[in-house]
């Protein structure tokens, strides 16, 4: 697979993240690949923002990423609440771990210059 390094984003929630993007799309969107730096900006960027316990979280130990996502009674054929939590497994890329937060499930697009300014 070739990767195109380039910045992400998803809608104006964070600012443009650099990332690795293949040509591979989830339903249209960008699936990124972050370096461990990036994965804790980004942890920070999610924690910063989120309101309540129905926000997702970022968390970032050592060397390993989970991503936690609350979901509400409403979701998942009314199972109740729970919480989806996930260890993010790195992809090497050109000797270097690189993590996909979010990556199938989050509507990630890459940033053009334009929209950087």
């Amino acid at each position: 697979m070739t990767y195109t390094r380039t910045t992400v984003g998803i809608d104006d929630y964070f600012p443009p993240l650099p990332a690795l993007v293949s040509d591979r799309r989830w339903n249209g969107w960008a699936v990124p690949y972050f370096t461990l730096d990036t994965v804790r900006v980004l942890a920070e960027l999610v924690e910063r923002d989120r309101m309540d316990d129905d926000d997702p979280q970022v968390l970032v130990d050592g060397d390993t990423v989970r991503l936690v996502q609350p979901r509400t009674q409403g979701d998942y054929l009314n199972y109740g609440e729970w919480h989806a939590s996930q260890v993010v497994e790195p992809t090497m890329i050109d000797g270097v771990a690189h993590y996909s937060v979010g990556g199938m499930d989050w509507c990630w697009h890459e940033v053009d210059e334009t929209e950087e300014d």
